[in-house]
């Protein structure tokens, strides 16, 4: 079975994101004028052992200019790593988008436009499916270029049940886990008064004990990050990740993937270590992403509705971490949450952004929520992807769209 690790990476100019309301495209993008993390993951790679593999870099950058100087930062580091490794890389930024671009759009006009962008971690994650399918790959691992192997039995793992029967069902995807410094599993809590209102870290590591520490190796997952995940192409031909989520796709998709009746499941033995970068926003920016993640996530689960070859998924399918925040307590939250950040800004004198947060403390009101009903905008959005996914089965587009790849070997 063809197996393919993609790696997304993003890239910015110095300074992005701390400046005026501007929402952040992503957590902690790599200046371009600084070496970034990118290489130190490829590097990581040349440990595996025991499987077949290719890579793909997914390259995204938050300005036209960054792109411009992104592209040509990342040929240099690919040609350096590729003469040293015998791991085929292929690259996919913007310059190959456009050009798939011109392919699809010859067929098919715009009718697949909307997956064929390159802006926020949904439509990076659906490239990667995309690409996937392109090169015929059976298994897709996906990580991110924070992150180092350092388990060689790392793809042994990634590939062991995917795909196969697991207590009566079938395995379609993995859900993994992030280690830190000294094998530390769970996240540090800096314990700040907003912080212990809005308590995200201590529900996620309550889904990290109950998950990693205690239980069989395989069980049904409840969370999924997609820096370690795994999905197989019975999945990936048939769900993508839901494009208008801000942030929090992975565990989205994990939504998205039971609705359709798919299976991921949590392997305690498939882990990566995670060395995230600090974040290069306010705190009210990275509030106020997880707060329309969770409100329109939220509206999702609420909206449902019977419909042919659907499940409904329910809070208990989430716990113990996205239930406590798509339940009726996650009004409260907001607001709380954010008046008390508010006043902390407030103390230091920054009365910009203590406004921003009072904005924020808002948000869950009737008047702010979607205007659409985002359980049938998904279905929309599933069934051109499945239409989309029969494109790849002409083999003269496949063929001319995998010439657009840039390939490193």
């Amino acid at each position: 079975m063809k197996t393919l690790i993609v790696i997304p990476t993003y890239w910015s100019y110095e300074n992005y994101g701390l400046n005026g309301q501007r929402l952040p495209v992503y957590d902690h993008p790599t200046p371009v004028n600084t070496k970034g993390t990118l290489t130190k993951t490829l590097e990581s790679l040349k440990i595996i052992k025991g499987a077949d593999f290719d890579v793909v870099i997914i390259a995204s950058a938050v300005s036209v200019k960054a792109m411009k100087e992104m592209y040509k930062i990342i040929k240099i580091e690919l040609k350096q790593y590729t003469k040293k490794s015998k791991i085929k890389v292929y690259l996919l930024s913007h310059v190959e988008l456009d050009n798939f671009k011109k392919i699809i759009n010859k067929n098919y006009q715009s009718k697949y436009n909307v997956f064929l962008q390159m802006k926020g971690y949904s439509t990076i994650r659906n490239l990667s499916l995309i690409v996937a399918q392109i090169l015929d790959a059976e298994i897709l691992v996906s990580i991110d270029d924070d992150e180092v192997i350092t388990d060689p039995d790392f793809l042994l793992r990634a590939k062991e049940f995917i795909g196969k029967d697991f207590n009566g069902k079938r395995v379609d995807g993995i859900a993994g886990y992030y280690t830190y410094e000294n094998k530390r599993v769970n996240l540090i809590d800096n314990k700040s008064k907003w912080c212990s209102s809005w308590n995200q870290v201590e529900q996620m590591n309550k889904a990290f004990d109950l998950f990693i520490k205690k239980g069989p190796r395989l069980k049904e997952a409840h969370w999924m990050l997609g820096g370690c995940s795994v999905i197989h192409r019975n999945l990936f031909t048939k769900v993508p990740y839901d494009i208008r989520i801000p942030r929090g796709e992975d565990m989205d998709y994990l939504v998205n993937a039971k609705m359709w009746g798919f299976n991921i499941f949590f392997d305690r033995k498939f882990f990566i270590k995670h060395e995230p970068v600090p974040f290069g926003h306010p705190l009210w920016k990275m509030h106020r992403t997880n707060i329309y993640r969770f409100i329109y996530q939220r509206q999702k689960i609420r909206q449902q509705r019977v419909h042919k070859n659907m499940f409904k998924v329910g809070i208990k399918d989430m716990t113990p971490y996205a239930s406590t925040f798509i339940g009726k307590n996650l009004d409260s939250k907001i607001e709380k949450s954010c008046k008390i950040m508010a006043e902390q800004y407030e103390l230091i004198g920054d009365t910009f952004s203590a406004a921003r947060c009072l904005e924020n403390a808002i948000l869950a009101k009737p008047e702010h929520l979607p205007k659409y009903n985002v359980f049938d905008q998904l279905l929309l959005l599933q069934s051109k992807w499945v239409s989309f996914s029969e494109v790849f089965e002409k083999k003269e587009i496949k063929s001319a769209l995998k010439k657009c790849l840039l390939v490193f070997n």
